[in-house]
């Protein structure tokens, strides 16, 4: 199985990547930052280290890159891709729309597409979708319109930003929460989801990345504020806050 997912960062790489290396498929990233492209089909591996729990961390290798202004490569992968993933942040998702919708212009497949949005941003599926469908007309447009679905995600796990000693010994290692479910909206998905660790179709799906949002993220956020009013410095991956001198 072939997964494309566009944008090659923390949860990219350790959220999504990690579940398809688990699960056995074939990914290809794609991201703007040529340099980080070059080093992950230079090196070839990278490690997703589990906070807490090193027994967990995986070594992903089943991978190839490709920058966001390659068109050709993109489209190919379109065509054989089996699902497709954002990890891109929501104000860059109708930007990459445009790109993807250069791209498919002249693809053809033989079963469905189902984009999955991993995004903390409000309406992030018809955000990308409308980015996609407004740079497409005619023949195009009917095709995606027929064979593609965007369907929205909730992202369960955060990465922590390693430490300066971590991130000179593995540049393009990830640390993140040990969190492992992907819950994603059932009623805008087209056909059966294919099998993927973690990742499963929400009945009744609703609200419930807002609610995530307003719950998860402004608890990590007011923790955060909190901790530097009073003193602490930022914490990285596995090292212990410490009140700023």
């Amino acid at each position: 199985m072939k997964a494309l997912v566009f944008g090659a960062g923390k949860i990219a790489r350790g959220f999504v990547g990690q579940l398809l290396e688990l699960s056995g498929w074939e990914t290809t990233f794609v991201d703007i930052n040529r340099d980080l492209v070059q080093a992950l089909n230079e090196k070839g591996t990278y490690t997703v280290h589990i906070l807490g729990d090193p027994s967990l961390n995986t070594d992903v290798t089943h991978y190839r890159a490709i920058a966001l202004d390659d068109e050709a490569a993109i489209r190919q992968t379109l065509g054989e891709a089996d699902l497709a993933f954002t990890s891109v942040g929501g104000k860059n998702l109708e930007s990459v729309g445009a790109v993807i919708a250069a791209a498919w212009k002249g693809v053809t497949r033989k079963k469905p597409l189902n984009f999955i949005t991993c995004e903390n941003w409000k309406d992030a599926g018809k955000v990308l979708e409308n980015g996609i469908v407004k740079n497409l007309d005619g023949a195009d447009k009917a095709y995606f319109e027929e064979h593609v679905a965007v369907s929205e995600g909730v992202i369960m796990r955060t990465g922590a930003e390693p430490s300066a000693d971590q991130k000179a010994q593995e540049p393009l290692g990830v640390w993140v929460q040990n969190f492992w479910e992907l819950p994603v909206n059932r009623d805008t998905f087209k056909g059966e989801l294919p099998e993927v660790k973690g990742v499963y179709l929400m009945e009744h799906f609703g609200h419930f990345l807002e609610q995530k949002m307003y719950t998860n993220n402004t608890s990590n956020a007011v923790i955060a504020y909190t901790g530097y009013l009073l003193g602490y410095d930022i914490c990285t991956a596995m090292k212990f806050c410490r009140r700023r001198q």
